[in-house]
């Protein structure tokens, strides 16, 4: 997760590991889901919660908690969404850890979108659930959409598990 390049900026020495992105944890890999969601054509996985998108249009998604949703990354999505149509974003409105929903986040974001001139129909909230039915929705989606001053780490491979391509930027900072 340090670039190479950065190893003079620890103490420490950099242990390489090829072809990897990040260790995870071992109990989390769910191969038959896994091996179930690659054999299915992206077209037609679905989810309960995907309901509420549309077939045809462009499903991004961002899964952080929304602690990472910055104010200028959120403005970015919008300003997106506002210059392409069709195009719907599922946003996490909970924590995932202790299975708790944010009701009043659903409302303030519902509430920004109004504000940056992107219609309400165009966002979706993505309820906490258990990892597999999760990774059922995340493979639903098309492309996910990372905030940038810490990015998704766990979150993200998660997503990648799922076969959700990550559209993201490295930043200066050891979480991002």
């Amino acid at each position: 997760i340090a670039p190479c390049k950065n190893s003079g900026d620890y103490q420490e020495r950099l242990l390489l590991l090829p072809r990897s992105y990040q260790i995870n944890d071992h109990a989390q890999l769910y191969s038959n889901l896994l091996t179930e969601l690659t054999s299915q054509p992206r077209a037609g996985r679905t989810s309960s919660e995907m309901h509420a998108f549309q077939a045809n249009h462009l499903k991004i998604a961002n899964f952080n908690q929304l602690m990472k949703v910055s104010p200028d990354i959120f403005a970015v999505w919008c300003g997106a969404m506002r210059r392409t149509t069709g195009v719907q974003l599922l946003l996490l409105t909970g924590v995932t850890s202790v299975h708790v929903a944010y009701p009043f986040a659903a409302r303030n974001l519902r509430a920004e979108f109004a504000l940056q001139g992107v219609r309400l129909w165009r966002l979706q909230h993505a309820s906490v659930m258990r990892k597999p039915s999760h990774l059922v929705r995340a493979a639903g989606c098309h492309v996910g959409v990372d905030t940038l001053s810490y990015n998704s780490h766990t979150t993200g491979s998660d997503s990648l598990w799922a076969g959700l391509p990550i559209l993201t930027l490295p930043g200066r900072s050891f979480s991002s």
